[in-house]
């Protein structure tokens, strides 16, 4: 971008730096990687403004994050030293409300906008991993941003309305079902903020993961068999059991084995019952008590423990 006033002048990486008159004095480090990266892959497409310093050298006064970032780009060996960086010339008078205006006027981008721009690269054949080197972000980002790409149409207009917070969108994302998500949406009601009541709608009568029987059997076993975890792209605490019949079975199995190991040890019944606390059947006989013979051991033992006894007694 160029005026008549201030055109456009390259000037060598190395012989720009800092100024006093920049108006942003907090976060100027924030998301440098991330800019580093989107820099290399698009090039730099906002010049900076400068004033001229001593020593034939320029101080930048509106733009130190991206020359923050080509720094960084020239330690790693991405950009030459004397990469040359289009700049305006500004007078030191100048200086301090042009780095002003450019503060107060930015706009951050809209979420939806760059889940767009995500889910446009991604059907021409971006990967992930792809996406997120280009844009300098994480690949869960990625993966939370194409989630809320494949949003039922109807949601991502309620979102650009007003009508559904950004929260509670990422909550449809639970499930991919168009139909289910606008039932849930028409549900409950115009404005919809609040994403555990969307997350509940959604997933009514589902089992918890945090189930106890979940919990006795373990997640990890029950994937291991093939089952199935529907889980929250953007809330890892949140995952449910596809299926509950599996579970089921793979507890009864475990349970099997502490029956077994239970009457190996002696005891004369043992009952179990996943759905109710009151037992059926045996529980309300009474057991009646037993002798055997001693075997040889056992006879050692108990003449040691009375020799002993009397030995204490005298």
């Amino acid at each position: 971008m160029s005026d008549q006033s201030h055109p456009i002048t390259f000037i060598p990486l190395n012989k720009l730096g800092t100024s006093r008159f920049n108006a942003r004095k907090t976060n100027r480090k924030a998301d440098i990687e991330a800019l580093a990266a989107s820099i290399a892959a698009h090039g730099l497409l906002q010049n900076l403004s400068v004033v001229p310093a001593d020593h034939d050298r320029f101080e930048v006064v509106a733009g130190a994050r991206r020359l923050a970032a080509l720094k960084s780009l020239s330690k790693s060996g991405a950009v030459a030293k004397n990469f040359a960086v289009p700049c305006h010339v500004l007078n030191a008078d100048d200086a301090g409300e042009a780095s002003l205006a450019e503060n107060v006027q930015r706009v951050a981008m809209d979420a939806m906008d760059e889940v767009d721009a995500f889910a446009t690269l991604a059907e021409a054949g971006a990967g992930v991993d792809d996406i997120a080197r280009r844009f300098g972000c994480g690949g869960r980002h990625v993966e939370q941003r194409l989630a809320l790409a494949r949003l039922s149409p109807k949601l991502k207009a309620a979102y650009r309305r007003g009508d559904l917070s950004l929260d509670a969108a990422r909550a449809f994302c639970i499930v991919d079902d168009h139909a289910k998500q606008e039932a849930v949406f028409k549900a409950l009601g115009r404005r919809v903020v609040h994403a555990p009541s969307v997350r509940n709608h959604l997933m009514q009568g589902a089992m918890r993961a945090t189930d106890r029987l979940a919990r006795f059997v373990g997640v990890e076993a029950y994937e291991a068999a093939g089952g199935h975890v529907t889980r929250d792209l953007f809330n890892e605490e949140e995952a449910y059991i596809d299926d509950p019949a599996l579970l089921t079975r793979l507890a009864n199995e475990r349970f099997d084995g502490v029956r077994d190991d239970l009457l190996a040890k002696g005891w004369s019944w043992v009952n179990v019952n996943l759905g109710y606390g009151r037992f059926e059947g045996g529980s309300s006989e009474r057991v009646q008590p037993t002798r055997r013979p001693l075997t040889d051991e056992e006879r050692e033992a108990l003449a040691a423990l009375d020799a002993k006894w009397q030995a204490l007694d005298e």
